[in-house]
C-alpha cells in the first residue's frame, strides 16, 4: 500500500503538475470483431455475422452447442447433407480458419477436400462447400486491416 502525504498549497503557490491518465485506444480494450459475409451460392442468400472467437456452422438441434451456431435449416440443410455441427470458423493469431467438425458429408475449401479436425486458413473470397451447399466467404471488416 502506498502512503501518500499531502499538504495544502501556500497562498500564491501554483500546482504545475497535471497527471494525465495513460489509456489504451478503445480498439485495444475491446477489439473489433471480424464481420464476415457467408454467401450461399446455392440459394443466393448472404448471411452476415460477427466473429470474435469461433462459430459453428450446421443445423440447430436439441443438443446444446458450445459455440454460437449459424443455423442452415432455413436453407434445406438436411437435404443438402449438412451435419448438426458441420464446420467451425475460428480465429487464431489474427487469421480466420475453417475446421471440418467430423461432418458426415465433408468440407471442401476452394475445391480441396479438408481432413476432419484440422484448421485450414481461409482468405477473403474463398469458396467452401459444406455437403452439397457452396458458399463464398467475404471479410467485410478485418480489424487488422484498418
Amino acid at each position: 500500500m502506498v502512503n501518500l502525504v499531502t499538504r495544502p498549497l501556500a497562498q500564491g503557490e501554483v500546482f504545475n503538475h497535471i497527471a494525465t491518465p495513460q489509456s489504451k485506444p478503445f480498439d485495444e480494450i475491446l477489439p473489433r470483431p471480424w464481420r464476415i459475409a457467408l454467401k450461399n451460392l446455392t440459394a443466393g442468400i448472404t448471411l452476415v455475422f460477427d466473429l470474435m472467437d469461433c462459430v459453428m456452422i450446421g443445423r440447430e438441434s436439441s443438443e446444446p452447442s458450445t459455440s454460437p451456431l449459424i443455423d442452415l435449416n432455413p436453407y434445406d440443410a438436411f437435404a443438402n447433407g449438412i451435419s448438426r455441427h458441420h464446420a467451425i470458423l475460428k480465429l487464431v493469431d489474427k487469421r480466420v480458419y475453417i475446421v471440418d467438425n467430423n461432418s458426415s458429408n465433408g468440407v471442401a475449401l476452394n475445391g480441396e477436400v479438408l481432413r476432419p479436425g484440422i484448421a485450414y486458413p481461409i482468405r477473403n473470397g474463398d469458396t467452401i462447400k459444406l455437403g452439397l451447399m457452396r458458399f463464398q466467404i467475404n471479410f467485410l471488416v478485418n480489424p487488422f486491416n484498418s
